[in-house]
């Protein structure tokens, strides 16, 4: 039975793309520079990425910058 329950999941999670969750680019002010971020869904932050960052930030320090910026956008779409 946990083999297919487990078959389902995956199967579900296989057809779900994150393309069809994925918002217009967003722009991220930071004292480093400008980060583009590319934000999926309004009620999840687990995809949210940089896809365009100034040489002086780390690919992880954009990264957390826009899971930071869709956690923010959560916040203040749940308190509508």
């Amino acid at each position: 039975m946990k083999i297919f329950a487990a078959l389902a999941i995956a199967t579900t999670v296989v057809g779900c793309s994150q393309a069809n969750f994925e918002s217009e680019p967003v722009v991220v002010p930071t004292e480093k520079g400008p980060v583009t971020c590319q934000l999926y869904g309004h009620n999840q932050v687990v995809w949210d990425k940089a896809i365009l960052m100034p040489n002086t930030i780390s690919d992880e320090e954009a990264h957390e910058i826009c899971i930071n910026e869709g956690t923010r956008r959560l916040a203040t779409s749940s308190k509508r």
